[in-house]
């Protein structure tokens, strides 16, 4: 029967502790580096969605805006159009094709008399 107190094996036990706590403190810090990862990456997927999110608020904006400016070109265009009408009215009325034939045969009679 051996002793368990013998200096050989506690020399042996100690070093067998050592490597045990060894690698017991890269694994913990393993651990660590790993629920750092773990943490970044979800703050990175959330940077992330809150990107997404502001861009389509962006887009939204933006689209919105362009709808204001479609509706206003429209509204200008309108009014331009009924100015444009109203023009055309009062052109149409001097130029009347049948006014025009009165008025030149009643110049061509006053030739001739």
């Amino acid at each position: 029967m051996t002793c368990r107190k013998c200096p050989k094996y506690e020399d042996v036990a100690c070093k067998k502790v050592k490597e045990v706590v060894k690698d017991l403190e890269w694994r913990v810090k393993l651990y660590c580096e790993w629920e750092e990862l773990k943490a970044k990456k979800n703050a990175l997927i959330i940077a992330l969605e809150t990107a997404k999110e502001l861009e389509k608020i962006k887009i939204h904006l933006e689209l919105e805006h362009i709808k204001h400016k479609i509706y206003s070109c429209e509204v200008h265009i309108r009014s331009e159009l009924e100015e444009f009408k109203e023009k055309v009215e009062c052109v149409a009325e001097e130029i009347n094709p049948i006014d025009k034939i009165k008025a030149g045969f009643l110049k061509f009679k006053k030739h001739f008399e």
